[in-house]
């Protein structure tokens, strides 16, 4: 199977990047919260 397409424009990996680290930086957020001995009531 080949598939030929265009390789990405510096604009498109630009947002892929930014999307990428928004995505990692909730999923380190949502992990650290998860584990937070300091709360005080559960987050669920």
């Amino acid at each position: 199977m080949n598939a030929q397409t265009a390789p990405l424009s510096a604009d498109e990996v630009q947002y892929i990047d930014a999307y990428w680290r928004a995505c990692n930086y909730l999923a380190a957020g949502m992990i650290y919260l998860r584990d937070n001995p300091l709360l005080k009531q559960p987050l669920a």
